[in-house]
């Protein structure tokens, strides 16, 4: 099995399904609305290569050539919105959380952050946006209403597009072992929301006919163990909220860092140092609202 693939595993065996989708979207929100929370998130969090901006909107040019407005929704400190920047006239990040869009950058003259709802965008016209985006969001919203929501800000013609990456690999076969065992193989019972993401959205639709998805994609970026551990303190925080399978918080996260401390002493040793080679899958799906 390739080092890549020993990862792509289907996480339906881990989905847990006893909550209400109301209740388990409440029980994740916590992660992301603290100051301390959103300060881990956004020294963790990765952004996305030129490649997928590129792509993104190459596709909504295939139905609108002048790019007028992009809306990224769920954009928690701003990682993908600044990718689009490059390529509409004007963009605006959207995310529930003040203390998220507080760390966006405010420097860019074509690039605004505002706090709202996925399911209440009321500061944008009705047919008045070439591109709703989500990236590595739209797991956390309820999916009907959110759906409904975009289809009212989109302009006919314009572009759905949801996308993300998946659980990390590694180039060294050592650390690639470690983050298995801490993503996969230590994992019992996962919400529903964070199966979507393990699944890659493979359960997903764009409610416009013709659409696409994308995969095959890669990203690789250079990390730290700091790094390292605290993208799995996200995770270990999000699975300590849903108790069930044994879930406890700091328990996976503690044996992670001591595993990763006897397998890699000096890099250990000097924990911000980016040592580590990791590589995402990325996955795009993107539809264009049909045009009367």
């Amino acid at each position: 099995m390739s080092t890549e693939s020993s990862l792509r595993v289907s996480a339906t065996k881990f989905n847990s399904e006893s909550k209400s989708d109301a209740e388990s979207l409440s029980k994740v929100s916590f992660l992301f609305v603290g100051q301390k929370e959103s300060n881990e998130y956004a020294v963790t969090r990765h952004s996305y290569s030129e490649e997928v901006f590129q792509i993104i909107s190459n596709y909504c040019r295939e139905s609108i050539q002048d790019l007028n407005l992009a809306v990224d929704v769920g954009c928690g400190p701003g990682n993908s919105t600044v990718g689009f920047t490059k390529h509409f006239k004007q963009v605006i990040g959207v995310d529930i959380s003040e203390t998220q869009i507080a760390l966006a950058p405010n420097n860019i003259p074509n690039c605004q952050f505002k706090v709202g709802s996925a399911t209440n965008l009321d500061f944008l016209q009705a047919g008045s946006v070439d591109l709703v985006a989500s990236g590595l969001a739209f797991n956390l919203m309820p999916q009907e209403e959110t759906l409904a929501e975009f289809d009212r800000v989109l302009r006919p013609g314009g572009t759905l597009a949801i996308f993300g990456y998946s659980i990390p690999t590694a180039t060294d076969p050592k650390l690639h072992g470690l983050l298995q065992k801490a993503f996969i193989e230590d994992l019992t019972v996962l919400p529903k929301q964070l199966a979507m993401v393990y699944e890659e959205y493979k359960n997903l639709e764009i409610p416009y006919p013709g659409w696409v998805r994308r995969d095959g994609l890669k990203v690789k970026f250079m990390t730290s163990m700091d790094g390292l551990l605290g993208a799995y303190k996200v995770l270990d925080r999000w699975l300590g909220g849903n108790k069930e399978g044994g879930n406890i918080e700091g328990h996976r996260l503690r044996q992670l860092r001591e595993n990763l401390a006897a397998a890699f002493p000096d890099s250990y040793k000097h924990s911000s140092r980016g040592d580590f080679e990791t590589v995402f899958n990325v996955f795009i799906l993107m539809g264009h609202k049909p045009k009367p």
